[in-house]
């Protein structure tokens, strides 16, 4: 209603004649409004005074049927009517008296003031400057005499609470006052009672002015908390960027709230002074000053919450979220219009809740604990570092100096217990019942950790909760084995050979297999055996190292063949190193163990495999030659290449190239190069003859050569395959008649090389006299054959 009248500098004061009579009422109504005369029952159709929520309904109607009107405002049958200019007042005076015949009301006339430039309204004078207490009440205020009793006592609180928004933090004023209404406290006026009564005398002379709220202005809102009381002051910016408030609010903090911390005080002034002004607030933007630094990042509508704010806290917060708003911090010498009435606060009202629900649920907390609450209590205020932080939550120092700065936010106190959101914090003397505890059924650290946070901490909880499990003989005896690793440690050899990893498989298929893993190259060995013992591992070892030699290092299982004394000494005796993987543990050995795998999975596959050979052996060949050319997926190379030093050919090669060379090209063409014999193809020649004892040699023409060999066609047509070491040239020869062909086919020379060219299709003219065969193995001495160094030697 002072909202209403705000801005108003004329005033209209009306009296309606006989309200209640006004309004009509429906038949039921009439009944029970029936009254009962000399002349008979009559029913009242008018709402009767005396009814006791006649005036409930005669305030709403005042309400509804002048809300179209601005600068109308009605207490009951009060009406006043305000504008900012005397045309603006009657303009407004007119729509309320046609407002008024439209609804039947009446005026009394003798009761009814125009033109005023103030008006008493409710206690207060209203004028163009703003709303003041009337000179009546403030001079029985100051003439009264201290209350003797406590109903004159209930009586002077009650007149000073009405003109409570004058008084800043006016229930830190009548705190003393306020410990005397408590019940079983007798009545007995001290010296903190008549300072009280002094001061709040003083403060109601004092010629304090409350500006009307205005919609158009800039709205901020203080709220401040002090060890027994809660203040608020909400305020308008005026154009010249002067503040002035539009009402004050205090009260007095409940028996739960006083053990808060000065945190969550703060927070709760601003929580409880957001609620009182919510007409005012709510829909609008405004501002949110307070001295709390903390709270300026908890309450912030653009900032996350910490992980464990406080649960009041954290409802605090949701609250606010419906507001729009900017919150400031603003130190405490210029938040003194919020900061007084918290020291000077009025009792909580009937109708304002307090957050002592939430007390009893932590402190509920409490109850299931092998300690009582007594005890915890007893022993935070003796434990060393729990002093500072129950001392720094009730004042304003904050956690600076103890291990929790700058968690505020998360910590609260509830009945001198501290809590870290609906935590309790355990003193230190009673931490070892509590471990005990959550140690009785022996449910693993794990799910003590987490029946621990739900209602107990204290600094370091989860290490001791690990050290209690670890220390416990009957949890150590049924503990599980720790988390698998990735894959066993061992490190990338820098050559191949260095470290082989052994192992058997088997008995499968009715046989057993040697593995042997090179671990750099990845090459494999699998030897198919009938049997494991030393002597026989040995066998295959020593084939194995003759091969490709002696490694530097073995790993492998603790079988027996390979912990025995005689495979002990056959690796000290070769220099070779031997590594054991843990007991029962194959991931140790891997480098083999996935390779056993790989075996047994291959062999059971191809024996649904029709296609190939029933050997075993013959099998494990075939994946042999899989594995070492198959490129592997941690070197990124093949077996082979990494091991030999060279391409791996096999059956999928002939797919590219079916008559690949062994020699290289430009050794083929140097050996073409030398000049060793002159003889080409047509030449005759005389060629040496095996098997035959009559004769050395015959005489034959070359139809191909190669670089060091030729095909030779004799005398009866048959061809032969020699060496240049085994013919010398024969420039007039004529093959002769001797049948030494028959004794060569009977060796298998003739040949089909794939180095040979089309034999010559010319005919050689017959010799008459065929030459001499040398007698002497000196005339076949070649004194000019080449012996130099071949390339590929050549370093």
């Amino acid at each position: 209603m002072f909202s209403k009248l705000a801005g108003g500098t004329h005033f209209v004061s009306l009296d309606i004649f006989r309200a209640y009579f006004c309004m009509v009422v429906d038949e039921l109504s009439a009944i029970l409004q029936c009254l009962s005369t000399h002349l008979g029952a009559f029913y009242v159709h008018r709402l009767m005074f005396g009814v006791g929520n006649a005036p409930w309904y005669f305030q709403k109607f005042m309400d509804e049927i002048l809300s179209h009107i601005l600068g109308a405002a009605a207490f009951y049958d009060d009406v006043k009517v305000q504008g900012a200019t005397a045309k603006e007042l009657l303009d407004r005076l007119r729509m309320v008296f046609q407002t008024f015949r439209e609804h039947g009301l009446k005026l009394n006339k003798d009761k009814c003031q125009f033109n005023l430039k103030s008006i008493t309204y409710l206690g207060f004078v209203i004028d163009a400057n703003g709303i003041r207490k009337t000179p009546e009440k403030i001079e029985t205020i100051v003439k009264c005499d201290y209350p003797k009793n406590i109903e004159q006592l209930r009586s002077f609180i009650g007149l000073i609470n009405y003109y409570g928004r004058f008084i800043p933090n006016m229930a830190d004023i009548l705190a003393p006052m306020y410990q005397l209404m408590q019940k079983d406290v007798q009545f007995v006026w001290n010296n903190q009672c008549q300072a009280a009564f002094v001061r709040l005398k003083q403060e109601m002379t004092e010629d304090r002015i409350l500006v009307p709220y205005d919609p158009k202005l800039p709205l901020v809102l203080a709220a401040d908390a002090s060890s027994y009381g809660l203040g608020a002051c909400l305020s308008h910016i005026l154009p010249g960027n002067e503040e002035k408030p539009i009402a004050f609010c205090s009260r007095t903090l409940s028996k739960a709230e006083r053990g808060y911390s000065q945190l969550h005080k703060e927070a709760t002034a601003i929580y409880w002074a957001v609620k009182k002004f919510f007409v005012y607030l709510f829909g609008r933007k405004f501002i949110l000053h307070t001295d709390h630094k903390p709270l300026t990042a908890i309450f912030h509508p653009n900032k996350n919450l910490p992980d464990l704010t406080a649960a009041r806290l954290l409802r605090y917060a949701c609250f606010l979220s419906n507001f729009d708003y900017d919150i400031q911090y603003r130190r405490s010498e210029k938040h003194s219009n919020a900061d007084f009435p918290s020291r000077f606060p009025l009792p909580i009202s009937s109708n304002e809740k307090t957050d002592a629900a939430s007390s009893v649920l932590l402190l509920e907390q409490i109850s299931i604990l092998p300690v009582t609450r007594a005890e915890i209590v007893s022993e935070t205020a003796k434990d060393p570092a729990l002093i500072p932080v129950l001392n720094g939550l009730r004042s304003n120092s904050g956690l600076e100096k103890t291990c929790f700065a700058g968690q505020e936010a998360e910590f609260s106190i509830e009945s001198d217990c501290i809590f870290r959101g609906c935590r309790v914090v355990v003193p230190k003397a009673l931490q070892q019942r509590v471990l005990q505890e959550l140690h009785t059924a022996h449910i693993g650290s794990t799910k003590m950790k987490n029946l621990a946070r739900n209602y107990i901490y204290w600094s370091g909880i989860d290490r001791d909760i690990e050290n209690i499990t670890t220390q416990c003989t009957g949890c150590s005896q049924v503990r599980n084995n720790p988390p698998k690793i990735d894959r066993h440690p061992w490190l990338y050899p820098e050559i191949s050979w260095y470290r082989l990893h052994l192992d058997y498989a088997g008995p499968f298929l009715n046989n057993y297999f040697l593995l042997v893993v090179d671990a750099y190259s990845k090459w494999v060995e699998i030897f198919v055996m009938n049997s494991i013992t030393t002597s026989k591992t040995i066998f295959f070892l020593q084939d194995l190292y003759t091969r490709f030699g002696l490694p530097v290092m073995i790993v492998t299982d603790n079988g027996p063949q390979w912990t025995s004394e005689e495979f002990k000494m056959f690796n000290s005796s070769n220099g070779i190193i031997h590594k054991f993987s843990a007991p029962y543990h194959p991931a140790s050995n891997g480098q083999v163990e996935r390779y056993v795998q790989v075996l047994k999975n291959s062999l059971k596959a191809s024996l649904f495999d029709s296609s190939q050979s029933s050997s075993i052996t013959e099998r494990v060949n075939l994946l042999l030659i899989q594995l070492r050319r198959t490129t592997h997926s941690l070197t990124g190379k093949t077996p082979a290449e990494l091991l030999l030093r060279h391409g791996y050919r096999t059956k999928l090669d002939l797919l590219i190239d079916p008559h690949t060379k062994r020699i290289r090209s430009d050794q083929i063409q140097q050996i073409e190069n030398t000049k060793i014999r002159d003889i080409k193809p047509g030449d005759p020649v005389n060629y040496r003859v095996y098997n035959d004892t009559k004769r050395k040699w015959a005489t034959g023409l070359v139809i191909s050569k190669g670089p060091l060999n030729a095909v030779i066609r004799g005398e009866n047509g048959e061809t032969h395959r020699r060496h240049l070491d085994q013919m010398v040239s024969a420039p007039h020869a004529e093959p002769s008649s001797a049948g030494e062909g028959t004794s060569d086919q009977q060796q298998g020379t003739t040949s089909t090389s794939s180095e040979q060219q089309p034999s010559t299709s010319q005919t050689q003219p017959s010799q008459p006299d065929p030459p001499k065969p040398p007698s002497t193995d000196a005339e076949l001495r070649r004194s000019s054959r080449s012996h130099k160094i071949p390339s590929r030697l050549d370093i």
